[in-house]
């Protein structure tokens, strides 16, 4: 017979700071969650707090790197990592995907063309912050402040095709202007 779940019924202004049941991951004095440990397993109750929080995600910090989205685009195209045994079902995924992302790239070349919401999207498969870059470069086609993406920029809305040749063209000039991306908050070590 299994052991019997307790939810810890106190509220967080009852709770001390040095309750050992606490998440070592709350500040003290954090109306946070509360970690109960049962066995193998982690179970942890959260209760609200007036405390204002920002919330702190631990993936890829500043978006795909190009490697990382150079080698989606291979493996996108056809291309099967050396060393990597594929099972039928990841086989079977990675066909739909494929088919679903087909229209976003070929090879040899990339793609602009107008996505479901009818804005013009330059899939570039360069990566997050190489994207950053471009739209910094070339802002009279690029979207400024988009959310960046590793594999695609959303370009203007009311370009036309000439336009946007015409853009292109005038960056990959060898004089063409190429400032740095727009900073939003600088970190300073002290």
């Amino acid at each position: 017979m299994g052991r019997a779940r307790r939810r810890d019924t106190r509220t967080a202004a009852h709770r001390s700071a040095t309750d050992p049941r606490r998440s070592p991951a709350d500040p003290p004095g954090s109306a946070g969650g509360l970690a109960t440990r049962l066995g193998n397993r982690r179970l942890c109750y959260v209760e609200a707090s007036t405390i204002a929080g920002k919330a702190k995600w631990s993936s890829i910090p500043d978006g795909a790197s190009f490697e990382i989205t150079r080698g989606i685009r291979d493996v996108l195209l056809g291309a099967t990592p050396a060393g990597v045994t594929l099972t039928r079902r990841a086989v079977a995924s990675l066909d739909g995907i494929r088919n679903v992302r087909a229209e976003t790239l070929v090879d040899g070349a990339f793609i602009i063309a107008r996505d479901d919401r009818d804005d013009w999207r330059w899939w570039t498969w360069a990566g997050a912050k190489e994207n950053r870059t471009l739209g910094a470069w070339i802002p009279s086609l690029v979207v400024p402040r988009q959310m960046s993406r590793a594999d695609s920029l959303r370009l203007h809305r009311d370009l036309t095709v000439p336009e946007i040749r015409e853009g292109l063209a005038t960056a990959r000039a060898a004089n063409a202007s190429r400032p740095l991306p727009a900073v939003d908050k600088v970190r300073c070590a002290d």
